[in-house]
């Protein structure tokens, strides 16, 4: 197995997968965090699997308002970030040998527990519209279950079109497969209107919509969930509890309470106005200091942008020599399946995050991209 990728050393640009941790008010946290502690109630005990209550309810309230999910509390699991969901979701839904469609490229977070749980991964081209739902259909209409990031494919940056999401669901309810929706930074979107979620198309109980609060706040929290269809949900709460009885009680609190006095809103607000001037930043940047070496991908959400090469670059050597000078340049290639097929090869490229880069890091890095690609 691959190995997962994860963050070594200081903040650097241009690290993938990072918000902007010192927009976060650590102040307002530690506060609230500090006053659970002094009033310890019976939760503090061995506690619902499924998790805090009262944070459940408010979860139900904001993905409906934000995402477009109607749920109950009872459909929500609180996990130890997306990570440990999506391991769950593989040995609860798959048998060994079942067979998985993965988005390729995509996120070896996800692939990783697939193949721990024994299934057969079958990579699935991505391209403009998202997952090539009818390449999965023709090469593995046998699967029991795709994985997919359709507001924001990782690493390519596309959004799923509607007839490909109707196309996947359609699928899924006629083989009776279930699809995982990995929907990791939603609430970063920077033009139009946001996009509604798979689940919310789900007329057959077919989709387990997969959330996470590391990016919206950070990644050390370790704080997921899952939204579960009903005939579903009880077993996952269950296989949570053999995992580790539940997931840590005071964080979930604290969480529950940032939200109920509106700070989780007012930051979201605020890191998505930061992200969005950051964006813009890498992308004027690209366009006036690489626009003859780079063509950027899709800019319209998320913390990171896919970038191509204009010429005939080695990822990897690229890579090797951007760390050797203290830049991050993440390949495109670090997210292809091995075992894909030709369909499913991207043009060379590189993912570069913004959201955590201070403007003059992030001027360094461009420049040292710059005489990297230019052999200087």
């Amino acid at each position: 197995m691959r190995q997962v990728a994860f963050h070594r050393g200081p903040l650097r640009a241009f690290r993938v997968g990072m918000p902007r941790i010192d927009h976060f008010p650590f102040d307002v946290w530690n506060r609230l965090e500090a006053r659970r502690w002094r009033r310890p109630d019976h939760h503090f005990g061995y506690s619902d699997p499924a998790g805090f209550l009262p944070l459940r309810e408010l979860l139900c309230v904001y993905l409906k308002a934000s995402r477009g999910i109607h749920c109950t509390p009872q459909q929500i699991v609180i996990t130890s970030g997306s990570q440990q969901a999506l391991f769950l979701l593989s040995t609860i839904l798959l048998a060994p040998g079942d067979c998985a469609w993965m988005e390729s490229p995509g996120y070896r977070g996800a692939s990783g527990p697939l193949r721990a749980a024994g299934a057969k991964v079958f990579p699935v081209p991505v391209d403009a519209q998202g997952l090539d739902v009818a390449h999965g259909v023709a090469h593995c209409p046998q699967a029991k279950l795709a994985y997919v990031t359709p507001s924001h494919q990782l690493p390519l940056g596309v959004s799923m079109s509607l007839p490909r999401r109707l196309a996947l669901l359609a699928w899924a309810a006629q083989n009776k497969a279930w699809v995982v929706e990995d929907d990791y930074d939603s609430e970063y979107r920077y033009t139009g209107a946001p996009l509604a979620s798979l689940q919310s198309l789900d007329r057959d109980g077919c989709v387990v919509y997969v959330g996470t609060l590391s990016k919206v706040m950070f990644p050390g929290l370790r704080l997921g969930y899952m939204v579960a269809p009903p005939a579903l949900a009880e077993s996952l709460v269950q296989a949570k509890a053999v995992m580790d009885r539940h997931t840590a009680i005071v964080p979930q609190m604290a969480l529950a309470d940032f939200i109920a006095e509106g700070h989780f809103g007012r930051h979201i607000r605020r890191t998505r106005d930061s992200n969005a001037e950051r964006r813009d930043a890498l992308v004027r940047g690209i366009a006036s200091e690489l626009d003859e070496q780079l063509a950027c991908g899709p800019a319209d959400s998320g913390l990171d942008l896919c970038a191509y090469f204009r010429g005939g670059h080695d990822e990897e050597t690229v890579s090797r020599a951007g760390l050797a000078q203290g830049v991050e340049l993440r390949p495109l290639g670090h997210y292809a399946d091995p075992l894909a097929g030709p369909a499913c090869i991207a043009p060379p490229g590189l993912l570069l995050g913004f959201a955590a880069i201070p403007p003059a890091e992030m001027a360094h890095g461009l420049q040292v991209l710059g005489r990297i690609l230019r052999g200087r």
